[in-house]
């Protein structure tokens, strides 16, 4: 950047015009002016001279004197005036390209109208320029990006492509000035005097025009995308063809602007004035016009797909197309019971409506937002909803027999007995939406969303299903006979409770933590299935049911229970054996890794080789159990019954035996260090030779339990009970025993633990 000695804001003056001309000089040439080119006026006394229009192109006119002479519109490409007193002068219009000005004084002198672009104007640190015309300079040749020029003295000014991005014009006088093809985006023009002033084809996108006063601003294809331009003064402005996409002009006033071909998509104008606007071939798409004043407008050849109309302000002179007209009166006044039978309502907005009841059967409603609207009863008979936003809709009891509702989003909505057999429901989303009783016969509901969707008691008989997406449904008593629900995701607790699922196709589903307790499942094809956790108690299959036979064995185990069953290296991984009977079954070496035995019963089960990571055994009973010298580390055995169970040498290091039953149980030499047994009943326990170190065995009952041997030390013993244990030999070095009740004779030594 070439740096000049300029004055502070503070120090410029305000440009003043000459004041009286004299004629030229005797030592000009008979034809100068106006043909002065190449001239030699070097040191000449100019001042005041009437120089206006002339031709000085490459005139050498260092150390001259111009102090308040009149060089409107004059031509000083190339020229030199190195040197040169131009203190006052009127260089209005002039050409400066090429001129050198070094050491020139440039004070007071008006430039409005001067384009400064491009460094061929040779100036220096000598060279004295006002406040004001080096913003210009530096603006035009990009130098004057991120400034702060709060409150700017502008007028006049040629801005033509200068780059001001990101600059602080906050309150700035741009009066007369030109910014064709300025550069503003994330300009800070908050308040900024603009009016009248082109910025035909400028980049404003992102720039704060909050307040600005554009009235009569030329903003022919200037670029405001995203731009704010809350309560701008807009009136009488020319937008033509501008791209104002997703610009806030919430409050704004423009009255009588021109906005034809100009892109206001997704534009906010709420509380906007658009008195008698032109907005010929305008795009308003998905504008926000709620209470927009729109009198005296022509809107026929408006785009207005998806705009919000709501309490738009329209009078007699304000002209819209018979489909626009109707859906302002729909926002007007509702349209419960009317008939709208066949009618193109696509791309509307008729959200929060009242259409209760009315006959929309064969109507277009194709990506229209209906979002919370009451359509209780309504007639959708093969009616078009493809892509329709419905979300949070009241559709209670309403008819959408054969409805299009492809892709269409009906997320929360309430669906209590509608009525949607045949329906094409490809790809909907249904997700958290109310469907009880509906009926859904036949209805197409292909790579659906069903995410935590209520459709008990609903009737799916026939209904395609395939590769819908189900979590956290609930199908409670749902008919689902001869459905169609291959490749179909049914994760996270989908509930099937009883469910009449006769003939269902569920070929290559995932069904995981899926609920099919008491679920028909008589010829249904459950082959090629990713089971993981299913709950199949009291289901009901026959010879036609297509089941993998390790299934099939596993719904044999809950619901055919059989004493001693032999399972020696089965694999009934993941599987869900909650509440299973298997009371002296022999599960040596089977896989039960994943598998769910919450309070299964496994009384004097042998268990020895089985592999049991990440098994849930909590609450299972496990009284008699074999387990001696068993390697299972950090398992979960919470609230389990362990009554009398041979744990002799297992190897238990980090198990957690929280609130279980381990009364009797036998665990001498068993390896327990770091284990939980908090709250645990280990009364007549035979713990002689454990392992014990940093156990934790706060609350536990070890009364008369054998500790002889046992290494307890740092062992958590706050508030046990170990009356009549036995501690002979045993190390408790470290231990807490805060209020621990010790057996007789040890009271000495909790004391001085």
């Amino acid at each position: 950047m070439l740096s000049c000695r300029v004055p502070t804001p503070a120090a410029s003056v305000t440009p003043t015009p000459p004041i009286e001309l004299t004629p030229p000089a005797a030592f000009l040439p008979a034809h100068c002016p106006p043909a002065c080119a190449g001239v030699d006026l070097r040191g000449r006394d100019l001042r005041q001279a009437n120089l206006a229009g002339a031709d000085l192109r490459g005139a050498d006119l260092s150390g001259a004197d111009l102090q308040q002479a009149d060089l409107r519109g004059a031509d000083l490409t190339g020229a030199t005036l190195t040197g040169a007193d131009a203190h006052g002068a009127d260089l209005r219009q002039s050409l400066l390209a090429h001129s050198d000005w070094r050491g020139a004084n440039t004070l007071n002198v008006n430039l409005a109208g001067v384009s400064l672009k491009g460094l061929a104007i040779k100036v220096d640190e000598t060279t004295r320029f006002d406040y004001k015309w080096y913003v210009v300079w530096a603006a035009v040749n990009g130098l004057a990006r991120r400034w702060n020029l709060r409150g700017a003295d502008l007028v006049g000014a040629n801005l033509d492509g200068a780059d001001l991005r990101e600059a602080d014009l906050v309150g700035a006088n741009f009066e007369g000035a030109s910014l064709v093809e300025a550069q503003l985006s994330r300009a800070n023009l908050h308040a900024a005097h603009l009016a009248g002033v082109s910025l035909k084809q400028a980049d404003l996108r992102k720039a704060n025009l909050q307040a600005a006063e554009l009235s009569r601003t030329d903003l022919s294809s200037a670029f405001l995308i995203d731009a704010n331009l809350f309560e701008a003064d807009l009136r009488g402005a020319d937008l033509t063809g501008a791209d104002l996409l997703r610009a806030d002009l919430i409050e704004a006033h423009g009255a009588g602007a021109n906005l034809s071909q100009a892109n206001l998509q997704t534009v906010d104008l709420r509380q906007t004035d658009l008195t008698g606007a032109n907005l010929t071939e305008t795009d308003l798409s998905g504008a926000n016009l709620r209470e927009t004043n729109l009198s005296q407008t022509d809107l026929r050849q408006t785009e207005l797909q998806d705009a919000t109309l709501h309490e738009v302000i329209i009078d007699e002179g304000t002209q819209l197309a018979p489909k626009w007209r109707l859906v302002w009166e729909i926002l007007q006044q509702g349209a419960p019971g009317r008939n709208l039978r066949g009618l193109d309502l696509s791309h509307v907005n008729l959200s929060y409506t009242n259409l209760a009841g009315a006959d929309l059967s064969g109507a277009d409603l194709s990506g229209s937002n209906i979002h919370g609207a009451n359509l209780a009863g309504i007639n959708l008979f093969q009616t078009n909803l493809s892509k329709a936003y419905l979300a949070a809709t009241d559709l209670t009891k309403a008819d959408l027999r054969e409805t299009n509702l492809h892709q269409a989003n009906l997320q929360g909505s309430m669906l209590y007995q509608a009525n949607l057999q045949g329906a094409n429901l490809y790809g909907l989303n249904l997700d958290y939406a109310s469907l009880e009783e509906a009926n859904l016969q036949q209805a197409d509901l292909t790579q659906a969303h069903l995410e935590d969707t209520q459709l008990p008691r609903a009737d799916l008989r026939g209904a395609n299903l395939s590769g819908a997406k189900l979590s956290g449904t609930n199908l409670e008593r749902a008919n689902l006979q001869d459905a169609n629900l291959s490749q179909a995701s049914l994760l996270g607790g989908v509930y099937l409770h009883e469910a009449d699922l006769r003939g269902a196709d569920l070929s290559g589903s995932t069904l995981e933590y899926t609920i099919l307790t008491g679920a028909d499942l008589r010829g249904a094809n459950l082959g090629s299935v990713r089971w993981r956790n299913v709950s199949l108690q009291s289901a009901i299959v026959d010879e036609q049911t297509i089941l993998a036979d390790k299934w099939r064995l596993i719904w044999q185990i809950l619901n055919q229970p059989a004493a001693q069953r032999d399972l020696r290296g089965t694999d009934l991984s993941q599987a869900d054996l909650s509440q299973a009977d298997l009371r002296e079954a022999d599960l040596s070496g089977a896989n039960l890794s994943e598998s769910n035995l919450y309070e299964a019963k496994l009384q004097k089960a042998n268990l020895r080789g089985a592999d049991v990571r990440l098994t849930n055994f909590n609450g299972a009973d496990l009284s008699e159990i074999e387990l001696s010298e068993v390697n299972w580390p950090n398992i979960s055995l919470i609230s389990v019954r362990l009554f009398a169970a041979n744990l002799r040498g297992a190897v238990l290091n980090q198990a957690v035996f929280d609130h279980s039953d381990l009364r009797r149980a036998n665990l001498s030499e068993a390896a327990l260090n770091g284990a939980s047994f908090y709250g645990v009943n280990l009364r007549r326990a035979d713990l002689s030779e454990a392992k014990l170190v940093n156990v934790i065995l706060w609350d536990a009952n070890l009364s008369n339990a054998n500790l002889s041997g046992a290494d307890l030390r740092r062992a958590n013993l706050i508030r046990a009970n170990l009356s009549g244990a036995n501690l002979a030999g045993a190390n408790l070095s470290g231990a807490d025993l805060t209020d621990a009740i010790m057996p007789e004779g040890w009271q000495d030594v909790a004391a001085a633990y």
